[in-house]
């Protein structure tokens, strides 16, 4: 027999196992009752009355409680570790948003399947603990002096340039009575991905670990590394100037990858020519940035448009001829993003002006760019010169013959008919000839070379392969695992070499889990919610994961039940458009919009779920801009230039019982997406259909002219519910206008934040919430989140990630919290015979059914 506890308080018994099965309980419990027997009845979780782990016996003429351990909670929650905002806490998301661009957000958003959690989330004291969050690093100082050149006159102007302050955030839980008779709100949750607060996983990481090989036989490792995840057997360098070398090594073998890649797009020579140019000033700018210096200006000349600037010898070996560059924080100008469209951007990477000559304290410039640094311009744009006269030409030379190995990779594979998309590519590492140490005037180098192709084999070549790691455990040994040796360490150095451990995830996997379902009835049924987030673009491989496609491949208990796209192409759209928000607000992004919230997609997985344990597995594939499909990810980008794809993921089950999905299929609509899953099978039939073939998506403005608009929906009547889905995909929320949400249906309302300021000192504010303040029961439950400017203060001025939760103590509440264990890392890896490592490489599963 079946009985359900209900998901927010109260003592009535659930219907959700048919009449029959009902009638029958009222007679068994007649029949204990007339025989002086107790009857059990569990009674749900609350402040008041017994525990949620209380078992109630009813025997003739009292009433006595006795604790007994349940066997499943109402809620269970997963958290991957390190995420928590406090030690000993774990957050559970309630809603995740992203901020507009330099605009506020109202939005009403359903939370009835939370129900279970929040009912569980009671601590001893009867609190309620909820957090609010936005990733921001302003405050109310956050700006700077800057100087705009106009590019049409070439006048310079100083201006304070804000980044804004922060916002006000209001939110309120609001809790709608119930309609009829039927409880339709979820007997159980489990969460096993909380989103910002654990659930945010790397995508498709490139790491290197320090170490130093001993004897020539065993590497070890500075600190325990987990290779299991890794897509082949990592390369082992020797690098004696550690990781920093290593990365620059990277940074040249991205150049040279990404050539080649550029040599193989179709296109005409001179818009390939015009890439790789732009490539190499990217990276030639990445390169001499570090060693830059700054001089500090003593006298403008304005009628030779000369500067007397004093230096320090001992950070700089300055020459005449050497160039001097704006500090490029210090200007902006405009800039043609797109056709048609021209942004304020910082001033581009080129020399202003030369050193004229040199003294032992100073030097004299001469500037050929638009600004001189004044009184009038607050003593900006500030100026820099190289750190030695070879430095931007070393930086130049060897970017560029890292790009021309790329091209020449490209001109034999295409030779030799040779087709490497299907391989798997390693990251690149290339080092000078002799290592980094020896490495002379590239400048020079090439003065003594005929041409490009010889200088590319004089100059570039991979460092030292020392070894590859097979990952596998050897016997007898936890720390110890086996190294395939394809070149022992060099005698001179076998006693303490520094080696390098390259390590790369070429994801297809992101987590997998094992939970707990409870018993189900006849006619119960399991929804899925998915809400995904991608973040990280800048530097990254398909400016991923922001801006790239991503498939989420759903296995539950060993079936595929579904592949999910949360990308979003519908920006262009959004209400909060360009009449009130900056920035590429209409830019599609992956799984959000600048001013949206993100509920969530909604899967009934009821026939690929059971009763007691269960496996989740997560899978990812993206779409790859180089070979033009889906498949797994490695972010050689990022590795290379210092930037990580990353995915913040909320991921919860909920189970109905039967009465309520009854009750729910007869409505005559879904009110909410959940209630669409279960009606209609998904929330979204479109996201279970990803697109075969992705088109660039960076190339258009969108809707710039489309009108702001501004939902103006009203209950109908006191019994008929709030119609969530009405609003979506926006959800937005005009309270002048459309007064209190569910005031007409007696909806109560929690005030948890009261026009907080969040910023960068208080990116995560905190609220206790009185269990007595809630409804005894509720029936719809709901968040309206209002972000507004902040007194005195402006707005933000960027999209940031931001979550809104429930914060759950160890042991403190009801709910059962799980911290996720963390992969096991070992330091000492044995050095063993050299073995043909390409067979451990495993190929990759880009179908997708």
């Amino acid at each position: 027999i079946c009985l359900d506890a209900p998901a927010g308080g109260g003592a009535r018994v659930r219907g959700s196992c048919g009449t029959s099965k009902m009638f029958l309980l009222v007679l068994l419990g007649a029949a204990a009752m007339s025989l002086g027997r107790a009857v059990q009845v569990r009674l749900p979780p609350s402040s008041r009355g017994a525990p949620a782990d209380t078992t109630v016996f009813s025997e003739p003429g009292q009433l006595f409680a006795q604790r007994r351990p349940r066997p499943l909670p109402l809620a269970t929650v997963v958290a991957e570790p390190g995420q928590a905002p406090a030690v000993n806490e774990t957050a559970a998301e309630l809603l995740r948003f992203v901020t507009a661009y330099r605009a506020g957000l109202e939005a009403l958003v359903d939370i009835t399947p939370y129900s279970p959690l929040l009912a569980s989330a009671v601590d001893a004291d009867g609190e309620i603990h909820f957090y609010a969050f936005i990733d921001t690093w302003v405050g109310n100082g956050s700006g700077t002096d800057m100087v705009y050149i106009n590019n049409v006159t070439g006048q310079c102007v100083a201006e304070r340039h804000s980044y804004g302050n922060g916002w006000s955030l209001t939110l309120d839980l609001v809790l709608w009575p119930e309609r009829g008779a039927v409880d339709i709100r979820p007997k159980k949750s489990v969460t096993l991905a909380t989103g910002y607060f654990g659930g945010r996983f790397p995508l498709g990481v490139v790491d290197v670990h320090e170490g130093h090989i001993l004897d020539g036989q065993v590497v070890e490792l500075s600190a325990p590394a987990d290779l299991s995840a890794a897509a082949a057997p990592p390369q082992i360098y020797a690098c004696p100037g550690g990781p920093e070398e290593a990365m620059r090594a990277a940074l040249l073998g991205f150049a040279a990858q990404q050539a080649d890649r550029i040599e193989r797009k179709p296109g005409s020579p001179e818009e390939r020519d015009a890439a790789k140019q732009e490539l190499e000033d990217e990276l030639v700018e990445m390169l001499v940035t570090p060693h830059l210096q700054e001089v500090k200006v003593i006298t403008t000349f304005d009628h030779n448009r000369s500067v007397l600037a004093g230096y320090n010898a001992s950070l700089m070996n300055a020459s005449a001829g050497m160039p001097v560059f704006f500090q490029n924080a210090d200007v902006y100008t405009d800039q043609e993003m797109y056709e048609g469209l021209w942004w304020n951007l910082t001033y581009p990477f080129k020399p202003i002006g030369r050193v004229l000559n040199v003294s032992d304290e100073t030097l004299m410039l001469q500037l050929d760019g638009p600004c001189l640094p004044s009184a009038a311009t607050k003593s900006l744009p500030k100026l820099l010169i190289p750190a030695g006269p070879s430095v931007l030409s070393e930086a130049k030379s060897l970017i560029g013959s890292a790009v021309w190995h790329g091209h020449l990779s490209a001109t034999l594979a295409a030779l030799h008919r040779r087709r490497q998309d299907d391989e798997l590519v390693e990251p690149l590492l290339l080092e000078p000839s002799g290592g980094w140490s020896r490495w002379e005037s590239a400048t020079e180098l090439h003065a003594q070379l005929p041409d490009r192709g010889s200088a590319l084999e004089r100059l570039l070549g991979p460092p030292i392969v020392l070894g590859r790691a097979s990952l596998q455990v050897e016997t007898g040994g936890a720390s110890v695992q086996a190294l395939q040796l394809q070149q022992r360490s060099p005698s001179n150095e076998a006693s303490s070499s520094r080696a390098c451990v390259v390590v790369q995830r070429r994801q297809g996997h992101l987590f997998a889990r094992q939970f707990e379902l409870p018993s189900a009835c006849d006619g119960d049924r399991v929804v899925l919610q998915l809400s995904v987030t991608g973040h990280g673009w800048s530097m990254t491989t398909d400016q991923c994961g922001e801006y790239c496609h991503v498939v989420y491949r759903l296995i539950l208990n060993g079936q595929s039940i579904g592949n999910v796209t949360q990308f979003r192409d519908d920006c262009d759209s959004n209400p909060i458009n360009g009449s009130v928000q900056h920035g590429t607000w209409w830019e599609s992004r992956n799984g959000w919009c600048p001013g949206s919230v993100e509920p969530g997609f909604f899967l009934d997985v009821s026939k690929w779920s059971s009763s007691g344990q269960n496996k989740l597995e997560f899978d990812v594939v993206v779409w790859s801009n180089h070979t033009q499909r889906y498949e797994a990810y490695t972010d050689f980008s990022g590795f290379a230039l210092g930037d990580q794809a990353s995915l913040t993921v909320g991921f919860s089950l909920f189970t109905y019982g039967s009465e309520s999905v009854k009750a729910i299929l007869q409505q005559e609509h879904a009110y909410t997406a959940a209630e669409a899953a279960l009606r209609d099978g998904s929330s979204s039939p479109q996201s279970l259909a990803g697109p075969l073939v992705v088109e660039d998506e960076m190339s258009g403005r969108g809707g710039l002219e489309a009108a702001s608009r501004v939902a103006k929906l009203r209950e109908e009547a006191r019994n008929v519910r709030y119609d969530f889905e009405a609003r979506a995909p926006w959800y937005l929320f005009n309270e002048t206008v459309e007064g209190s949400p569910g005031v007409e249906a007696g909806a109560a309302r929690i005030r948890i934040f009261d026009s907080a300021l969040v910023q960068g000192a208080t990116r995560t504010v905190t609220a206790s919430i009185s269990r007595s303040a809630f409804s005894e029961r509720w029936g719809q439950a709901a968040l309206q989140l209002r972000l507004s400017r902040p007194d005195g203060l402006e707005f933000d001025h960027w999209d940031r990630q931001a979550s809104v939760g429930l914060l759950l103590r160890q042991g403190g509440q009801d709910a059962r919290v799980i911290v996720a264990e963390p992969p096991i890392g070992h330091r000492r890896w044995k050095l063993a015979a050299s073995e043909d490592a390409s067979a451990a490489i495993p190929t990759v599963d880009a179908a997708l059914a």
